[in-house]
């Protein structure tokens, strides 16, 4: 009810599902809703850990149904956050210059568009390959395989896409 009529995405939703999941009779799917609570409260880092969690769990089992759901996500997930950072920027441009741009390079000259650390789909895709052609598991590898897709981006106004500045520096 919190996340279907309410639209209410919070930790307090979270908790329900947590509890309905435990229920022996809970559809698979279940698990899953939990991400979609992540994704709709903005809290994008924590639902893309979660698909990939679950990409990585149906790769690990031969499970292409999971790994199709989950690499879709993923990319959902994603766009999500891209158009969340333009809408809020510009949010923050109207509220702050008094009038809507009228394009998002205005936003951008104006300093509302920064660079942003997010996850290359791209480059998460690649390593899940690189990881599958290798014979190697990825569900222990979930938290340095996204690490390794973190890229800084900058927002190309002209073409309403993102651009690559530079991978992130890595430690270990």
């Amino acid at each position: 009810i919190k996340t279907w009529m309410l639209k209410e995405y919070d930790n307090q939703a979270k908790y329900y599902v947590r509890q309905a999941v435990k229920c022996p009779d809970a559809p698979g799917w279940l698990s899953r809703w939990l991400n979609h609570i992540d994704k709709s409260g903005g809290r994008f880092a924590m639902a893309i850990m979660n698909w990939v969690q679950h990409y990585a769990e149906g790769a690990d089992a031969n499970d292409a149904f999971t790994v199709g759901v989950a690499g879709n996500q993923i990319r959902n997930v994603i766009h999500s956050w891209h158009r969340q950072i333009l809408q809020d920027a510009v949010a923050k441009y109207t509220e702050e210059q008094g009038k809507e741009p009228s394009s998002l390079g205005e936003v951008e000259a104006a300093g509302y568009l920064p660079p942003v650390e997010i996850i290359d789909h791209e480059a998460l895709m690649a390593i899940f390959e690189l990881y599958d052609v290798n014979g190697i598991k990825i569900g222990s590898n979930v938290e340095k395989i996204i690490d390794a897709a973190k890229i800084t981006m900058l927002i190309h106004p002209k073409r309403s896409k993102m651009k690559r500045l530079a991978p992130m520096q890595r430690t270990g």
